[in-house]
């Protein structure tokens, strides 16, 4: 699951070329995998675009509970000159 994704575009592609995308696995941390990504022509002289990705492993049973709406009460709250209160 992507957790958090930049991406900086240093300088536009034309249209028609080629470029090399170069991606590193930079760590590991547990469920947690970051990434980075650099785009660049074919002989690496010009950055064009670089970017980094925090990804997340879960389990199945978690994205089931993720596909579920969640259940959230409505609450209601309720103004006086003194105080506020929350009623149910």
């Amino acid at each position: 699951m992507t957790a958090n994704v930049n991406i900086n575009y240093r300088s536009p592609i034309p249209l028609g070329s080629t470029v090399l995308l170069t991606c590193s696995l930079d760590k590991k941390e547990g469920q947690k995998t970051f990434v980075s990504c650099q785009v660049t022509n074919t002989d690496g002289s010009k950055l064009h675009t670089e970017a980094t990705g925090l990804f997340l492993s879960i389990t199945m049973g978690h994205r089931r509970m993720m596909d579920r709406p969640a259940h959230r009460p409505t609450r209601r709250y309720k103004h006086t000159t003194s105080e506020t209160a929350l009623t149910a």
